[in-house]
């Protein structure tokens, strides 16, 4: 399972965002199932980074992490075969980190 959810998420990433992260790791225990990216931004927001605008980088990944929440959702509930009570994620800059967050009911 853990392979299959990491392939679900790069691929949306990928789809979505042009590329995907250099390593992905999931972590599933009981009811919650981690998605661990490092290193999936790309470059013209890594520029925004050095520029100092991080700021502008982490709004724009809370947009798009809204926007394929939905699809992130389907694809834990498909794989899973429980529904998603909740999703969670968050970013980090430097080092570049991103974990989704699932809890299963």
């Amino acid at each position: 399972m853990q392979n299959e959810i990491a392939d679900a998420v790069v691929s949306l990433a990928k789809k979505h965002l042009g590329r995907g992260p250099e390593s992905t790791r999931v972590t599933i225990d009981g009811d919650l199932v981690v998605v661990l990216l490092r290193n999936g931004l790309g470059s013209s927001e890594r520029l925004l980074v050095g520029e100092g605008e991080g700021d502008a980088v982490l709004a724009f990944r809370r947009v798009i992490q809204d926007v394929l929440r939905p699809a992130l959702v389907a694809e834990i509930q498909r794989i899973m075969g429980r529904q998603v009570g909740t999703f969670m994620s968050a970013n980090a800059l430097d080092p570049d980190y991103a974990a989704e967050i699932f809890i299963l009911l």
